[in-house]
């Protein structure tokens, strides 16, 4: 006889019903395409540097959403880590971009 071999993967902690998950994403990937995309112009370093920085923070919650365990930490890190980069960036071209 053999047994039903699904494998069920444990749902991430976030206390939101399927429907405002999905709300959620929705709001969030919209929020990360505007920031990815350029539109009519750049508008410079700190423009650039800004929708990184509104990407990435977008990504990190959408990362809580989705991930769960060490990958939760891990995107949560490697988000951090982005964010102090671009801290960094914009301190050492302050400069040019003020």
């Amino acid at each position: 006889m053999m047994r039903d071999n699904i494998v069920r993967f444990p749902v991430p902690e976030h206390g939101l019903s399927p429907e405002a998950l999905e709300v959620e994403l929705v709001k969030l990937s919209h929020e990360l395409a505007l920031a990815l995309s350029t539109g009519e112009s750049s508008g410079g370093l700190a423009d650039i540097l800004s929708r990184f920085e509104t990407a990435s923070l977008a990504l990190k919650d959408i990362g809580e959403l989705v991930s769960r365990g060490k990958d939760r930490v891990r995107v949560a890190e490697t988000c951090d880590r982005v964010l102090h980069s671009i801290a960094e960036m914009r301190k050492t071209l302050e400069p040019v971009i003020s």
